[in-house]
């Protein structure tokens, strides 16, 4: 099996220069694995660069703790190309290999100072034009280098990229089912954003890509003629997700946590996106009062994996999950309940 060939771009900013990175991952059926890398730029439009390449090759079994395969990293100074390469062998076991390389281009540009007066003139000249400065006015302690000394400044990242590939080895494997637990409200911007982290059941997937998609339209329940907004309908685009790969964070505690479990991913969010007033929570909030009403929108969610990364094959481990969010509401008090899988979460409103 063999990982497709990507050459990404990156087009710098003007006065700058462009970063071309590539990765390439291939593997055989006896457990063997060759990882390549590299950075490469144009030399179009600047003087001087230093690149930066490394990767990091892993593979994670079936049945077992995932492990490192092997690391390379390379930087060479005043050179438009440099790559690394490392392999290792896995064995005959199914799982997965993943590669992530990352590649940086920093630029650093030769000032020159001619001595053409004394040093309270600090008069700067630049030979070649790349210094993207223009006489500075230094009124004290300046330096004086004599003619044609130079003096490199190394200058912040230009351009960084990263690059991630998955391969599968054997069989592909896909959960039996999967456990939904409800964590809660987004405690940043979108307080009516409900949260929920899922576990995979049916073996080991991490870092393995699944997507959701609908199978039908959404229904709201809650949509009234002259609302200011369209009836709710079905997430665009939709979410893809990693294994295991979750993070959230505590906006009170400024600190970012990983879930725990090894088969998780998420968030997968139902609710509304936006502040407190958000119009289509404030219409349907209101159209429910004077009656003491109740309404409800509702999704109906396919979740698909991949063999590994995006791309095929794959299939449906989960079809026909139902996705909710309920209202319901009295002149005084209102509330919302936001559901996957029939695990709930509520909050009141505003």
């Amino acid at each position: 099996m063999k990982a497709v060939l990507i050459t990404l771009i990156f087009a710098g900013a003007a006065a700058a220069q462009d970063l071309y990175v590539y990765s390439n991952l291939q593997t055989g059926g006896s457990g063997n694995a060759t990882a390549t890398a590299s950075s490469s730029t144009d030399y179009s439009t600047a003087y001087y660069y230093d690149l930066q390449v490394a990767e990091w090759l892993s593979f994670q079994p079936d049945n077992g703790s995932g492990y490192q395969v092997c690391t390379q990293e390379a930087a060479i100074e005043n050179y438009s190309y440099t790559s690394v390469s490392c392999s290792g062998n896995v064995g005959a076991g199914g799982g997965y290999f993943t590669l992530e390389s990352y590649h940086d281009l920093n630029t650093v540009y030769y000032y020159y100072q001619l001595q053409s007066c004394s040093w309270q003139c600090s008069y700067w000249d630049d030979y070649y034009g790349y210094s993207l400065i223009s006489n500075p006015d230094y009124t004290d302690n300046a330096y004086v280098y004599a003619t044609d000394q130079a003096t490199p400044t190394s200058q912040s990242t230009a351009i960084n990229a990263q690059i991630d590939r998955q391969v599968r080895q054997g069989g592909c494997v896909y959960p039996t089912s999967e456990t939904t637990y409800g964590w809660g409200w987004d405690s940043g911007y979108w307080p009516y954003l409900g949260q929920f982290l899922q576990v995979l059941n049916g073996g080991s997937f991490a870092n393995q890509y699944l997507t959701e998609q609908f199978s039908s339209p959404a229904t709201d329940t809650c949509w009234q003629q002259g609302n200011s907004t369209s009836p709710a309908t079905n997430p665009s685009p939709v979410g893809t997700w990693a294994v295991s790969f979750i993070k959230f964070e505590d906006a009170n505690l400024n600190a970012d946590y990983a879930f725990s479990y090894s088969n998780g991913w998420g968030y997968d969010n139902v609710g509304f996106v936006g502040t407190t007033g958000n119009t289509m929570v404030y219409n349907d909030v209101n159209n429910m009062r004077p009656s003491n009403g109740t309404c409800s929108i509702t999704f109906t969610q396919n979740m698909y994996m991949y063999c590994s990364g995006v791309s095929g094959p794959g299939q449906y481990y989960v079809t026909s999950n139902p996705l909710a969010i309920y209202i319901s509401a009295t002149p005084s008090a209102a509330s919302l309940t936001s559901s996957r899988s029939a695990v709930q979460i509520q909050r009141s409103y505003p």
